[in-house]
């Protein structure tokens, strides 16, 4: 009777042990709504693991698109994230809970590449610090906004498509490496050692890095241009990879 009763035993905590486990997973921080080409992602010593729309992706991973591929993320909030090719985002940190505003966070990190991000609830409702889109030469707060990222650089990514005034050209006739933003809408904060500085709806500029401060520019480089060919992603609703192919 006692060997049974033991058994009995480990077998409810082993089945308490994964109900718990199975509560406690995190809820996903945004899911793949439109994947084109080849699109990964991975967290810490985890094999990458290839996005098709519909996939889930949790804090810490990092978003990888590689040459003639994209995608675009809708957050749990509401909130999109559309990646051009040979970019690379990590997902730093995202909490959303429609009862408690206080708890919000969404923060990303464009490690190569670029990005267009229209923010959902989080860049609506709560301070302006919950919301934050960093990169190696400043972070972007905003406060409900659409807006546009693109690094430039050995390192960062190849710009030779945008146009940019000749003041930010370099000798082989390339954009200068760092930041380029434009704001489509609402407002942003540009914010790394030298301060904070605001960019409004219809205006450009310039970073070069983290101790530099940024500079306007005259005219958008062409970032709104590069993102108008990702308009049929919010169309985008069959299942598995390439569901566009552009």
């Amino acid at each position: 009777m006692g060997a049974a009763m033991n058994r009995l035993a480990l077998c409810v905590l082993s089945f308490l042990i994964v109900a718990w486990g199975t509560s406690a997973q995190a809820a996903p921080a945004a899911t793949a709504i439109g994947v084109s080409g080849t699109v990964s992602a991975e967290s810490g010593s985890q094999a990458p693991r290839v996005l098709a729309v519909g996939s889930d992706l949790f804090d810490g991973e990092t978003v990888t698109t590689q040459e003639r591929s994209k995608a675009r993320l809708e957050f749990a909030d509401g909130g999109l994230v559309t990646l051009r090719s040979n970019s690379r985002l990590v997902i730093e940190a995202f909490h959303y809970e429609e009862q408690n505003p206080e708890g919000d966070s969404s923060v990303v990190n464009l490690l190569k590449g670029g990005m267009r991000a229209v923010t959902g609830k989080v860049g609506h409702r709560s301070d302006s610090e919950a919301y934050q889109a960093k990169s190696f030469a400043a972070t972007i707060g905003i406060r409900g906004t659409d807006f546009i990222l693109r690094l430039c650089g050995p390192d960062y990514g190849d710009c030779s498509d945008l146009k940019v005034p000749a003041s930010h050209t370099g000798g082989d006739g390339l954009p200068v490496p760092g930041l380029y933003f434009t704001v489509v809408e609402g407002s942003i904060s540009v914010t790394n050692a030298t301060g904070t500085q605001f960019y409004f709806a219809g205006q450009s500029g310039y970073v070069a890095d983290f101790n530099t401060a940024p500079t306007p520019l005259v005219d958008d480089p062409e970032l709104i241009k590069d993102y108008e060919v990702f308009s049929s992603f919010l169309n985008c609703t069959e299942s598995g990879i390439g569901c566009l192919v552009q």
